[in-house]
């Protein structure tokens, strides 16, 4: 491909991305270098190089290119969500939730902001909101067991074990083998057998 037009950004990144699959990391960094000295602009080779970075230990520079990557397509679901992982994968979860909402209020549709987004608002101890996006990522994606399970797991923080059952087992119908929603599911009905064993008869 890049005998063919060693002028062309896509071409570098496409074989960038075929070397990070291989795990020659600084062989796909110089192509992405290639890239950006041809189209410097492009949001989502930043976003795709911030990866790179990443796993290079570089995290400064990630940073500045997930940085980058927003600036340039503020349009961009992809890249406020990338940013957003990225933030969180290194514990800093309110700017995380700040970059996934951007996300689904340029994308509402966008089903991974929403979990995600759910998941960081868990974690930050917002039941409420976190609720919300697993159910809306559920009505997006009826199929998908993930929304359900973290729906459970919302339930249980809240007490509300009946509920929390009837989602871990909804995850399950959808998606059998899913051994966290399994175990989830039976801390659940441990809980609510406690529960049933200390009412008064």
């Amino acid at each position: 491909m890049l005998r063919l037009n060693p002028g062309s950004a896509k071409a570098h990144v496409s074989l960038a991305t075929v070397l990070i699959g291989k795990g020659k990391l600084q062989e796909a960094q110089s192509h992405f270098e290639a890239a950006f000295r041809i189209d410097p602009d492009n949001a989502e080779y930043h976003s795709g190089y911030a990866s790179l970075l990443e796993r290079l230990g570089r995290d400064e520079q990630a940073a500045a290119e997930c940085e980058a990557a927003v600036r340039l397509a503020p349009g961009s679901a992809p890249a406020w969500y990338s940013y957003g992982a990225f933030l969180e994968k290194h514990g800093k979860l309110e700017e995380a939730i700040a970059q996934y909402r951007q996300a689904v209020q340029v994308d509402p549709r966008f089903v991974d902001a929403h979990i995600d987004l759910g998941s960081a608002l868990f974690e930050n101890g917002d039941l409420h909101q976190a609720k919300a996006h697993y159910l809306e990522a559920s009505r997006l994606e009826p199929k998908l067991a993930q929304p359900h399970n973290y729906l459970g797991k919302v339930f249980m923080r809240e007490g509300n074990i009946s509920q929390a059952i009837g989602q871990f087992e909804e995850a399950l119908r959808l998606h059998p083998d899913f051994p966290e929603a399994e175990e989830n599911l039976r801390v659940a009905r441990a809980s609510d057998a406690q529960v049933l064993s200390q009412s008064p008869k």
